[in-house]
């Protein structure tokens, strides 16, 4: 049986980060890496973010396919494009399937 369809998708993210690197584990103890700690010429502290809104992701999606079921077997073929990325992509599956 043949089947069509479409969707979109949407998202919000929210990522924060940072980190406190201990220099002298970090690096092997060669010279001059205590005089730059020392010195403030490493950085102590890493850190950043990032956030999206709903709307800034809407991913819209168009997918077809064709669905068998021979006996016991039930596979499908379909294949999908999102339209906003123009990323193709396909999938094949087989599942047994019994009354």
């Amino acid at each position: 049986m043949p089947f069509v369809g479409g969707k979109v998708a949407v998202s919000k993210t929210n990522v924060d980060w940072s980190a406190d690197p201990n220099w002298e584990k970090i690096l092997s103890e060669t010279d001059g890496v205590a005089d730059a700690v020392a010195w403030g010429v490493l950085p102590s502290h890493f850190g950043g973010g990032s956030s999206t809104d709903y709307m800034d992701n809407v991913r819209p999606v168009v997918y077809g396919g064709l669905g068998i079921d021979l006996l016991f077997l039930d596979i499908t073929a379909s294949a999908s494009y999102d339209i906003s990325k123009k990323i193709p992509s396909a999938a094949v599956s087989v599942r047994i399937a019994w009354n």
